[in-house]
């Protein structure tokens, strides 16, 4: 499974990089719960796949993966209620440089298996959505402080 390389080498990396900055971590936010819908992927889908992730991780000591529903939860909130209220707002997104916007919506266009993503309304749509759940998830964070005492 690449995932776990993947992880391998990063654990390996962090653990090179502690040897200098005894302080340093690496967390993985799992956030799939916040965008999954706008692809019609099953939350169960997500939770497995976190849930495998985190197996793999169980045995490298220097990578904490933290699921961000875990972060709600010790919040008093859910993915839900979250999803629902960012896509409520009607604050407007800050767009990103031309360049990184069609990137993201090759990405989306690739995922939803769009042949043709050009004036598509359903690809704006989805990348909007996303926009605005990514700017939404990192004010959420910003806000309600960091992660550090999660776990």
């Amino acid at each position: 499974m690449a995932e776990r390389q993947a992880l391998l080498n990063i654990n390996t990396l962090m653990k090179r990089i502690k040897n200098i900055y005894p302080d340093a971590r690496f967390e993985i936010i799992m956030d799939g719960l916040l965008f999954n819908d706008l692809f019609n992927i099953p939350d169960t889908q997500v939770i497995t796949y976190e849930q495998d992730i985190q197996t793999l991780c169980q045995d490298l000591e220097h990578i904490k993966v933290i699921p961000f529903r875990d972060i709600l939860k010790d919040r008093g909130q859910n993915y839900k209620e979250l999803r629902a209220a960012i896509d409520q707002n009607p604050n407007t997104i800050k767009q990103p440089p031309a360049d990184k916007l069609d990137l993201l919506k090759q990405r989306i266009a690739l995922e939803i298996n769009d042949q043709n993503p050009s004036n598509n309304v359903e690809l704006e749509k989805i990348t909007s959505r996303l926009l605005k759940r990514d700017q939404g998830m990192l004010a959420f964070l910003d806000t309600s402080g960091n992660t550090e005492n999660h776990g």
